[in-house]
């Protein structure tokens, strides 16, 4: 039997496994016409890049109705985000949480790919990316259009991002295969049916708290995977068993 030529992966890393869903695609208010409101870097996109979680700021529907932040999003991540109203706020004060995907210019003149609006707390949105890119996260001070006196307060979201593990089973030997690539998954499923079954997402790595590398190697003579995150045994099986296992 030959082998079935699989992308390189490069590396994984392991984390608890993850249920996710993907959101839908939603509309939001062009926002106040007439206050004259001072421009800041975070107010529009590009906005600046994430803290980390928790991230903590204040708002108002007068002077700074938006804070937009970015993150870096490949095919398949997964972002949770979760906004809840935090410290003093006033009692209109119903702010919300969108996102935006790649290629935003404005978020007064692009529709959001998810939102979290409503008059619950927390606001919640689970998105899942299908394109590598620049997304746009944006704290409004308001949920569809402000009304009244001026309304402002704290906020707090809290944010992750988590990328699925893949796993196939190859009934040629019993042996299970991983790939945290959604381009590998789909070239897989569609050309090796015959060798390996999909059998869904084993479980999902967070990048931002798992930073420790997973190597892989394909055994050319019992067809199986082998995995180390030991960069020495990495190099040793490289240098001493390259004959055996393929380095991918």
């Amino acid at each position: 039997m030959t082998r079935a030529p699989l992308a390189a992966l490069g590396m994984l890393a392991l984390a608890l496994a993850l249920t996710v869903a993907p959101a839908a695609a939603v509309g939001r208010s062009a926002g106040p016409a007439s206050a004259a409101v001072a421009s800041a870097v975070d107010d529009n996109v590009p906005g600046v890049a994430i803290p980390a979680t928790p991230v903590v700021t204040s708002l108002d529907t007068v002077s700074d109705t938006d804070d937009v932040y970015r993150l870096w999003l490949n095919p398949g991540d997964v972002v949770v985000l979760s906004l809840e109203r935090s410290g003093t706020y006033t009692p209109g004060f119903d702010p919300a949480v969108y996102l935006y995907a790649p290629g935003t210019t404005g978020i007064r003149t692009t529709a959001p790919v998810a939102a979290a609006e409503g008059s619950v707390f927390p606001k919640a949105l689970t998105f899942t990316a299908q394109v590598t890119g620049t997304y746009y996260v944006d704290l409004c001070a308001y949920t569809g259009a402000p009304t009244g006196a001026p309304e402002s307060g704290e906020v707090r979201l809290t944010w992750r991002v988590s990328t699925p593990v893949y796993r196939f089973y190859n009934f040629t030997n019993n042996t299970h295969f991983f790939t945290s690539s959604l381009a590998e998954r789909d070239l897989v499923m569609a050309t090796w049916g015959h060798i390996y079954k999909y059998e869904g997402v084993a479980y999902a790595i967070n990048p931002a708290n798992n930073a420790q590398a997973l190597f892989r190697f394909y055994n050319v003579r019992s067809r199986s995977h082998f995995y180390t995150a030991d960069p020495v045994e990495r190099d040793r099986v490289i240098t001493t068993l390259g004959y055996i296992y393929q380095y991918e």
